[in-house]
Order: C-alpha cells, then sequence, then structure tokens
C-alpha cells in the first residue's frame, strides 16, 4: 500500500498505524526512513489533527465539496489504495437521529472512497449496525466484490460498533 486517505481522523490512531504500515519495508535499520515520494497518507478531520511526519492533514468537513477538493488535490493525481473511515457523529441520544447522522457519514466516506481508489481499491468504515444490515451489505456489494462486516474483539459486546470492509 502506497496512497491511503483517512477521513475522521482526529485524533490519529488510525493514520498513525496506516503510516506504519506504508513504511515498513522502507526503513533502514540504525538509519533515517527513506520512504518513497510516491507514498502518502491525507488524514481528514473537522477536529484539527496533530501533524503526523510524513502525512498531509486537512482540517474540513467530509460531507463538503470543498474537503473533496483538497484530498483529490492533495492525492496529486494519484489514486489511493484504501480509504478508512473511523467516524461517528457527535451523538444526540435519540437513536434514529444518530443513526441518520452515522449514515450521511458513511456515504460521504464512500462517495470519496469510490472517487480516489484505484480500481482495485479498498475501503473499510465504522458502522453501527442494526436489524437492516443485510441491506447496507448488499448497497455496498453493488460497489466492490467482497464485503464482509466485522466486530473488533476490542468493542464491547454491547455496543452496535462494528466495520465494513469493501474489496
Amino acid at each position: 500500500m502506497k496512497v491511503a486517505i483517512d477521513v475522521c481522523a482526529a485524533p490519529g490512531s488510525w493514520s498513525q498505524l496506516l503510516l506504519k504500515k506504508m513504511h515498513e519495508g522502507f526503513a533502514k535499520s540504525g538509519s533515517e526512513e527513506q520512504v518513497p515520494e510516491d507514498c502518502k497518507l491525507i488524514s481528514v478531520d473537522l477536529q484539527p489533527i496533530n501533524q503526523l511526519k510524513g502525512a498531509v492533514t486537512i482540517q474540513g468537513d467530509i460531507t463538503k465539496k470543498e474537503t473533496f477538493d483538497k484530498i483529490v488535490s492533495s492525492l496529486g493525481g494519484s489514486r489511493a489504495d484504501l480509504v478508512v473511515c473511523d467516524g461517528a457523529p457527535d451523538v444526540t441520544g435519540f437513536h434514529d437521529i444518530d443513526s441518520f447522522l452515522q449514515s450521511q457519514l458513511l456515504v460521504a466516506a464512500l462517495n470519496i472512497a469510490l472517487q480516489t481508489t484505484k480500481p482495485d481499491g479498498h475501503f473499510v468504515a465504522k458502522v453501527f449496525l442494526s436489524s437492516d444490515d443485510f441491506f447496507l451489505t448488499s448497497q455496498f456489494k453493488l460497489f466492490y466484490k467482497q464485503v464482509t462486516i466485522f466486530k473488533p474483539h476490542s468493542s464491547r459486546s454491547s455496543s452496535a460498533e462494528h466495520f465494513i470492509v469493501c474489496k
């Protein structure tokens, strides 16, 4: 993987992991990392993100065209191998509203992925599953060959948090 986009990136833990994975194999033990110029990570969030060495950070709303344009500009003509979205809205406590806001983030992240990744690119996003998880999976299968819903072991069993992995 050489190019990745992390949307809803703050505070930056996914970005740190992505940078580490992207740079593996390029680091020379005991010397300065020699990372190829075509390796790039773009981290985007509404909140400020601490600058990470080797990452382009964009403060912006992923549902807005201006932010999308900044992402495309930062790609510099290249295409992403992976788009990751670990976003969640500020919860209101009203399930229907929270679910709607989460779906808007998911749609915006999917839009970014579909327009910026290579034909064999991947998309991973946080989702909060409900009774219509079959519908969600079937919708993503319109765009990706393989769609899997995964619940990390670190996620509380009472949480609806899952990740959708699209290849």
